[in-house]
């Protein structure tokens, strides 16, 4: 397991909301937590991260699980 990571612009994996293993980017980062935004999603599906297990190194660099810009569904 990682620790958090301490730079603005790593590249990494992070869970999204459904459990998924997704490339990522981090955007912010605090003592506590990560910003992470995940390639090719719009800024709306940023996450938090406080987890050190939801975020992990790239597995592959050439493999971008990358999902469709889709419209935050509330509700």
């Amino acid at each position: 397991m990682m620790a958090l990571p301490q730079t603005v612009g790593f590249k990494a994996e992070a869970v999204d909301e459904e459990g998924v293993w997704c490339a990522c980017t981090v955007e912010e980062v605090d003592d506590d937590y990560v910003i992470v935004s995940f390639d090719g999603w719009n800024t709306e599906w940023n996450r938090c991260v406080c987890d050190p297990r939801e975020i992990r190194d790239r597995t592959l660099p050439d493999r971008k699980r990358k999902r469709r810009n889709l419209p935050l569904q509330i509700g």
